[in-house]
């Protein structure tokens, strides 16, 4: 059976809860549609490009198992900070389980184990959402938020006001040429469109900008931008249409 490694943010994570009224997740209706593939879902809520670019790395080196790689890139302004440290603590990697018996071919990050949006001991994403969250007191108080004030606003990066648009595609090129030279078959798609990007009729290397591909408004179950389950669907159908050409 192929195994499909799917790297994304909460646009590709499944709500807690979810219904057909409200935000649901479209790697899970891959893995309904085609029962021949397993879906390991390693997305993320808050993740940050920096890291799915990471990730994808460690799938295209280190993983073999993977028939194939999706990266759903997230918004600008994210960074994700590795707390411990250590070179050889990886958590976005070690959480990954079976979904269970309603979805067999279904594996994803638990609920409990996928709130590194908050401070904790092990990762942390940030956002400017997130910071949000947060009293002025307790950013200054903290090291990592206080970090992350500063590298959002004033960073250089993907992960920076400065350029961000711009490193993110480089990070999107890079990835698209290091898959090919490695023979892994690799589908990227940008959630909402980058059109503020300097860049972005010189260096295209998604597959796929949803927000332009879609009538978004049909689909957007909530301000966040996230889809309802007709949209799950709709783009799991593109996803699943890839999958049968190409891997």
């Amino acid at each position: 059976m192929k195994k499909i490694a799917v790297i994304g943010c909460s646009f590709s994570r499944l709500q807690p809860d979810c219904d057909s009224s409200v935000a649901n997740c479209w790697p899970r209706s891959l893995s309904l549609i085609n029962k021949n593939i397993e879906v390991h879902n390693y997305s993320m809520y808050v993740n940050s490009c920096s890291l799915q670019y990471i990730t994808a790395i460690e799938f295209i080196k280190n993983f073999p198992h993977f028939d194939a790689i999706i990266v759903q890139w997230t918004t600008d302004l994210r960074y994700t900070l590795l707390l411990d440290g250590s070179n050889f603590k990886k958590p976005y990697l070690k959480y990954i389980q079976k979904y269970g018996n309603t979805v067999p071919n279904y594996w994803h990050i638990p609920e409990e184990k996928n709130q590194w949006m908050h401070v904790n001991n092990e990762m942390m994403h940030i956002s400017p959402g997130t910071l949000n969250r947060y009293t002025d007191k307790e950013i200054r108080k903290n090291k990592f938020l206080s970090a992350g004030v500063t590298l959002i606003t004033s960073g250089v990066g993907a992960g920076g006001y400065h350029g961000s648009r711009e490193s993110i595609k480089a990070l999107q090129f890079t990835l698209k040429e290091i898959a090919k030279q490695a023979g892994k078959p690799l589908y990227q798609m940008d959630w909402l469109d980058r059109q503020e990007s300097k860049i972005e009729k010189y260096v295209n290397p998604v597959d796929l900008t949803v927000e332009t591909k879609f009538n978004f408004s049909d689909y957007v179950a909530d301000e966040g931008y996230h889809f309802n389950s007709n949209g799950a669907e709709a783009v799991a159908s593109l996803v699943n249409d890839w999958i049968e050409e190409n891997v």
